[in-house]
């Protein structure tokens, strides 16, 4: 009875884990870190299972008595059953001893992290151009899922990067769409960006969506109930959300939501900037951020619009330690969210050499720093005046993906128009949230 009540517990132990194993990209090595804390209870059993194999064999504990149907044929040779049922004891118990070195972390994973990244991965990331330039938190980024670059710091040399170093603090990292409805909002943007989404909890109020396998961006009811319009909420990465909340404060901006635990990823807070614009702190606990970025259907970038720029530069720089720089872009202005020591990072981790390849390109000085965009009020091309963390996403097709959106329900707010390299498009989805989308190609040899 007690064996197969701690058979039920670690049944029910593993089930409620199931979520982390799906999330993991690497699924023995997880499935050997939560298996982990129940070998030593079952490394016990097999104890007990080969200590009642040795007392039935000594004291001849199932002889059968010469009634029984069928043991009862061997009544007269006890020790023959005694060896046999004392047989099957041992056996599950030596292969319950073993599970606890079963379950270790397999080597395999911890051995491949110095592999050097085949040629033909290198040869595949292009250099920086006009349109990556317009996005600058995606510069050299790559647009393949079959080569997938995240951001430069998550490229398939960096796969095995721990993921609390996936994204350096103060980077955004991450995407979510927060509405009352969030099962209607995944089941479009599943049509729409080609999601695929697994549940999170409680169920049917979180969603987590899924591209080739990696994470990103999530969908899910606003905790608590919305004081807000539906919106794509994005999320900065933080050492600690309980400090960055006193920086928000302190700064003028306001707690939305206090810090809270999301199981296995992150320790997450919701605030807002002295202007009432919403984004969220992202302390990682099992996922440092989006897995899957600047691929066709992936979050491309975010961009701050329709505020006053001095007041943000001041909040953003105090809670992040955010610079504001303008560029010259193609003969256009635009105004970079710069993360001192940003370009640094992707030197040491996972695109050395990234300084070197934008300045050949002509990228503007100090562009290896951006992490994002400001659109400041005046000619800031909101629609309804509404300022927001605008979220834009890497697509395919610009037109095709518009005409989905309209005939799910979604009203365009700015139709695709072609700036030579890139064409934008915005829409209003049916719960009333505004996104972006951005197709890019190679603009046509002049001439």
């Amino acid at each position: 009875m007690s064996t197969a009540l701690a058979l039920a517990s670690d049944g029910l132990y593993l089930w409620r884990r199931g979520p982390e194993l799906t999330g993991s990209t690497d699924h023995a090595r997880r499935v050997a870190q939560l298996a982990a804390p129940m070998s030593v209870f079952v490394f016990g059993l097999g104890l007990a299972c080969i200590a009642i194999a040795c007392a039935g064999v000594v004291y001849r504990l199932f002889a059968a008595p010469p009634e029984e149907p069928v043991s009862g044929l061997l009544a007269d040779y006890p020790m023959v059953e005694a060896v046999f049922i004392s047989g099957l004891y041992a056996l599950v118990g030596v292969g319950a001893v073993l599970f606890r070195w079963a379950v270790r972390t397999p080597p395999r994973t911890r051995g491949h992290r110095h592999r050097r990244v085949p040629a033909a991965v290198r040869r595949r990331v292009p250099a920086v151009r006009r349109h990556e330039l317009l996005h600058p938190h995606r510069v050299d980024r790559q647009h393949d899922l079959t080569a997938p670059s995240e951001r430069g710091r998550n490229r398939e040399r960096t796969a095995n990067m721990a993921e609390q170093d996936r994204y350096p603090a103060g980077a955004p990292c991450w995407v979510d769409h927060s509405s009352p409805d969030p099962a209607a909002a995944a089941a479009f943007y599943g049509e729409v960006l080609g999601w695929e989404f697994t549940p999170g909890r409680p169920a049917g109020h979180r969603f987590t969506a899924r591209l080739g396998g990696g994470e990103v961006a999530g969908v899910g009811m606003p905790d608590p109930a919305p004081a807000d319009p539906a919106q794509w909420i994005t999320y900065v990465r933080v050492g600690s959300a309980d400090r960055a909340l006193g920086r928000v404060v302190e700064a003028g901006g306001e707690e939305r939501t206090p810090p809270r635990e999301v199981e296995g990823a992150a320790r997450v807070a919701l605030c807002a900037d002295p202007g009432g614009v919403v984004f969220g702190l992202w302390e990682a606990r099992g996922l440092g951020g989006a897995r899957v970025v600047n691929a066709p259907g992936a979050w491309n970038s975010s961009t701050l619009v329709g505020v006053a720029s001095g007041a943000a530069e001041a909040f953003y720089g105090a809670v992040f330690g955010w610079e504001v720089r303008k560029a010259d872009v193609g003969g256009e202005t635009v105004l970079m969210w710069r993360l001192p020591g940003y370009g640094d990072f992707l030197e040491r981790t996972a695109d050395p050499g990234v300084r070197g390849r934008q300045a050949g390109a002509g990228a503007p000085g100090g562009f290896e720093d951006a992490v994002g965009r400001l659109q400041p009020l005046r000619g800031s091309g909101v629609a309804d005046g509404r300022p927001r963390w605008n979220a834009e996403f890497t697509v395919a097709d610009a037109e095709g993906t518009v005409e989905r959106a309209v005939r799910l329900g979604a009203v365009v707010t700015s139709p695709p128009v072609d700036l030579g390299g890139v064409r934008p498009a915005s829409f209003r989805d049916p719960q009333g949230a505004d996104v972006s989308v951005n197709e890019f190609h190679r603009p046509p040899a002049a001439g």
